[in-house]
This record gives C-alpha cells, sequence and structure tokens, in this order.
C-alpha cells in the first residue's frame, strides 16, 4: 500500500527528501528511498501537470487496462476541477473491486449521504473479507447511523475468518478489516463496552498488534 500525499506543495519538498522519482506516468509520480522500498505516491493532479474532463473519462475509460484505471483512481483523489462528483459516479457505475474500494471516502465526502451510504454498504456486503478496509473509513466519513447494521454485520464475519490472529510478513488483511471496523463502528457511537474485547485480542495480534494499539486506543481511552 502506498503512501499518498495530500501535502500542500509547500511541505512537499520534506517529503522527498532522500528519496528518487523512480517512475512517472500520466496520472502520478512514484518515488522510492535508496533501498528501493517505497517512499511515495503523488498525485499529478496535485500540482495539476495533470488534467481530465468528463468526456476525455468516458471516453477512454475502456481502453483503460487495469493497472492504469488504478493508477487514474489513486491520483483522481486528489483532483480539484469541474464535474468531480459526475466523474465519480462513472467510476461508480463502471469500476471494479479495486478501483471501487480506491474511491470510497471520496465517494464519502462529495456525494449525497444517502447515495455514499447506499455505494459503502452494497460494497461491503459484496466485498472479499480483507478489501474492506477504505469502505469502512468511508462509513464514519458519512456520519450515517444507517451504515451501522452492515459494519456489524461485517465486524461479525470478520471474526469468523480463521485468517484474523494468523501472523503476516507484511500485513494481515483480514486483521487490518478488523482494525478499522471497529473504528468505523467507534466513530458512529456504537457502545465502546461492546467493542473492547474484541480490541483486546487485536491489540496481542502477533503481527498486527501494534497497529491495533496505534488506530484504536484512543477510543479506549488507553
Amino acid at each position: 500500500m502506498w503512501p499518498f500525499t495530500s501535502k500542500r506543495n509547500e511541505s512537499f519538498a520534506a517529503l522527498l527528501e532522500g528519496t528518487r522519482l523512480a517512475r512517472e506516468t500520466r496520472w502520478s509520480k512514484e518515488y522510492q528511498h535508496p533501498d528501493g522500498t517505497n517512499a511515495l505516491l503523488d498525485s499529478r493532479f496535485r500540482d495539476r501537470s495533470a488534467t481530465i474532463s468528463y468526456r476525455q473519462l468516458s471516453t477512454e475509460w475502456a481502453s483503460w487496462s487495469d493497472a492504469e484505471e488504478l493508477d487514474f483512481c489513486q491520483s483522481f483523489c486528489h483532483y480539484r476541477g469541474r464535474n468531480f462528483a459526475k466523474m465519480l459516479r462513472f467510476i461508480m457505475d463502471n469500476g471494479n473491486d479495486s478501483v471501487w474500494s480506491t474511491i470510497a471516502m471520496p465517494v464519502a465526502m462529495t456525494l449525497p449521504t444517502n447515495e455514499a451510504v447506499a455505494f459503502l454498504c452494497n460494497r461491503i456486503e459484496n466485498s472479499e473479507i480483507g478489501s474492506r478496509a477504505n469502505y469502512f473509513q468511508g462509513c464514519w466519513i458519512t456520519q450515517s447511523s444507517d451504515t451501522i447494521p452492515t459494519l456489524n454485520d461485517a465486524i461479525n464475519q470478520t471474526w469468523r475468518s480463521p485468517k484474523l490472529m494468523l501472523p503476516g510478513s507484511f500485513c494481515n488483511w483480514v486483521t487490518h478489516d478488523a482494525i478499522w471496523c471497529i473504528d468505523a463502528l467507534a466513530r458512529l457511537g456504537e457502545p465502546k463496552e461492546q467493542l473492547l474485547d474484541r480490541y483486546k485480542q487485536l491489540s496481542r495480534h502477533p503481527t498486527m498488534g501494534s497497529q491495533a494499539v496505534k488506530w484504536l486506543a484512543e477510543h479506549f481511552g488507553q
């Protein structure tokens, strides 16, 4: 997972210190540390070196590869121009699991609440466990209690996964889902005492425990 900047131009140079430009596409620039590890994915919409119109998007989309669609959608989150909502809706109608996850939070922040909630809940219900974290974050951004039943169903499904407490060399994506689902439920006002035991279990995860503490401890006064 790429660190994706939203920093303003005046602080961007500090983020790039010690990195090198490894790859540049129509929509983004990838920077790496000297050891070759990923440092930053920068949207070219941020500095306006990339542009798009609804007509271009709707005409070109069918010719793009899955990788090009994903690259565009990751970068498009930083687009600030005409027809942003209209283009989001086009992606919602014509995308796939990868790009839908990428636009989950812009959908939550941009579209009418009922429309965003319908999209997010549908994607949670129809996505694989381990790929839902962005949708969970989108749910709490909407601040809609209508998402709570879907979130509770999702956390129960996640808890039944045999992969929940397995160690991972990089990231256990099932545990990652669980962390952000609990975060969303807590932010939406679900009783903390109903979530506490699950938080404590995740805090003891062999490789994801520190992430659970980092993102969830504040909800439980720990």
